[in-house]
């Protein structure tokens, strides 16, 4: 039951984020540049780099863009995806321990390490997001490299 539960939650909030919320706040915000892409829609063909985002984040017209990346992007709707998709991976992963005799020897909390560390990393990646996004840390091409935002 949890598992059809945290599915249906995980995928219904992907499609809500992916075509109601993010593309009300600019083509930048809708393709989630940040998490996803290796250069900013709007600035193309310029590569993502700690440059090209400052500039971003710099231009009084991605303001509501970059409020709306945030809130409600980031926070509460991401966060409840993360949390989502990490107990649909950690129920699913406990239920096929489960039923596979070969792993029954294994202790459950076991099944539990990768998504509680997917939640984990995600939220971190979230949250230094936000944070750089309200100018709460400053944008450096260190912490931007350091962020593992290079374009790849």
């Amino acid at each position: 039951m949890a598992i059809a539960v945290f599915g249906a939650l995980s995928f219904g909030l992907a499609l809500f984020l992916k075509y109601v919320v993010a593309p009300r706040y600019g083509e930048d915000v809708a393709a989630r540049f940040i998490e996803r892409l290796n250069y900013i829609p709007s600035q193309k063909p310029a590569l993502l780099d700690g440059s090209t985002l400052s500039r971003w984040l710099a231009d009084e017209r991605n303001k509501t863009s970059i409020a709306g990346y945030v809130f409600p992007v980031l926070f509460p709707l991401d966060l409840l995806f993360l949390v989502s998709l990490g107990l649909l991976l950690g129920f699913t992963s406990a239920a096929l321990s489960g039923s596979l005799a070969f792993l029954a020897h294994i202790p459950g909390w076991v099944w539990w390490v990768f998504p509680l560390g997917y939640i984990a990393a995600d939220l971190a990646e979230d949250l230094v997001v936000a944070a750089i996004f309200k100018s709460v840390i400053a944008m450096s091409e260190a912490l931007f490299a350091c962020c593992g935002c290079s374009p790849r």
